[in-house]
């Protein structure tokens, strides 16, 4: 079988490698093993062999076959098995920091966490979430396998992305896969999941991300009870403490979105995220999960929050805005200016009905603005662009100008 490496995966292979971002000789060794350029561990054949199956299985993808992403790395993780031990004599040898060379394209160096005492050190830097894996695969016609996540997520930490949402484990062994298997590869950026308040999907999750270096259990509880829920407001509330104290029994970084919060009871939203927050939340999320809300709606709901809430200062608040509309950049955009620090995306803007906020023009719109710290790479946008289209089909206009409608 001929294949050859196409340039942008050599590239990215060339980038991983050398791009000055990993501090030790075993980070390095199982990061260029798990990218097949570990040149020096095995036979020339095997690797030879190895590569071929990932690129065939990318080659397929991008043509719309289905590919079986866990055969291939079944036999990935056989030889990462039988290189620990000489992984871990070289980190014998060499506990201390070693630095590559720091281009000017390397990503900078970021914080060991998003902790809310980081975040109160410098109240300029936004958080950067990326659903594209997650949210994205609601958008109609688009699936992705494990090989093309696997691409978008090394895309993403290359980019300086804080937290990648690969999937949802609890709905498919798909996702739990997907999830699973990423969170061995990913070491700078957050791997984040999906579940709802129940306690299976929890657990589920928490199993899906326990190979991550950074997890982040990422749950939900619809509080728009208006004429949608048998439960009580009571019954509500102790799902939100039960759910939430479950998450922060398996992973330290919690994040609990208000479902359909723009047409919630104020009252009870609010009572509903103090809740969440008492519970150990460090994140708490304001969807527009239906896309309806206008700016100056979103940009009141949020006043109220933070004027309201007692504690909500004791996280960092998030906003993920969807497209009905065409509103969510802008929504996204103005909650900054009440006090927002994390921003939901996705790639090419894509998402359930209409999409999410679209990430470039997210990033490039905070830039513009002067006074806000971002950590991302605004070169590789287009790639990470172009790379969304060829899985999608969605999107070309935003790496070729000439394509915008």
């Amino acid at each position: 079988m001929n294949v050859s490496l196409t340039p942008e995966l050599e590239q990215l292979v060339k980038d991983k490698v050398n791009g000055g971002r990993y501090h030790s000789v075993s980070e390095v060794m199982g990061e260029a093993l798990r990218l097949l350029d570990e040149r020096d561990r095995f036979q020339e054949q095997r690797q030879a062999e190895l590569k071929a199956k990932i690129l065939e299985g990318i080659e397929a993808s991008e043509r719309g076959e289905v590919v079986d992403g866990e055969e291939v790395f079944a036999e990935i993780e056989e030889d990462i098995r039988r290189a620990e031990a000489q992984m871990q004599q070289a980190e014998a040898l060499n506990n201390e920091s070693v630095r590559f060379n720091n281009s000017s394209q390397a990503r900078p160096q970021r914080d060991e966490s998003l902790s809310l005492a980081n975040m109160s050190e410098n109240n300029h830097k936004v958080i950067i979430f990326d659903t594209t894996m997650r949210d994205g695969e609601l958008t109609p016609g688009v699936k992705m396998n494990l090989q093309q996540k696997i691409a978008i997520s090394l895309l993403l930490e290359e980019m300086g992305v804080d937290i990648i949402e690969v999937g949802y484990p609890a709905s498919s062994q798909k996702d739990f896969d997907e999830v699973f298997n990423i969170s061995k590869i990913i070491k700078n950026s957050i791997i984040c999941g999906l579940a709802s308040s129940n306690s299976n999907e929890i657990i589920t999750l928490a199993e899906a991300i326990k190979p991550a270096i950074r997890g982040r259990i990422h749950t939900y509880t619809p509080v728009n009870l208006k004429n949608q829920s048998k439960l009580s407001k009571e019954e509500v509330l102790a799902t939100i403490k039960e759910s939430v104290s479950l998450a922060r029994n398996y992973c330290d970084d919690v994040e609990w979105s208000a479902f359909d919060a723009p047409r919630s009871e104020p009252d009870f939203l609010c009572k509903s995220i103090e809740t969440a927050i008492k519970s150990g939340a460090t994140t708490v999320s304001i969807p527009d999960s239906l896309g309806l809300a206008s700016p100056e709606e979103f940009s009141q709901l949020l006043q109220m929050i933070f004027n309201r809430v007692p504690n909500i200062n004791e996280v960092v608040v998030s906003v993920h805005c969807h497209d009905d509309l065409g509103m969510a950049v802008d929504n996204s955009l103005i909650a900054l200016s009440c006090g927002v620090r994390q921003i939901e995306c996705a790639i090419n803007g894509l998402g359930a009905r209409k999409g999410n906020a679209d990430f470039s023009q997210v990033v490039i719109e905070i830039l513009k603005q002067g006074n806000y710290q971002l950590e991302i790479n605004t070169s590789l946008m287009s790639k990470a662009a172009e790379l969304i289209f060829q899985i999608s089909g969605i999107g070309e206009y935003y790496f070729n100008p000439l394509s915008a409608p």
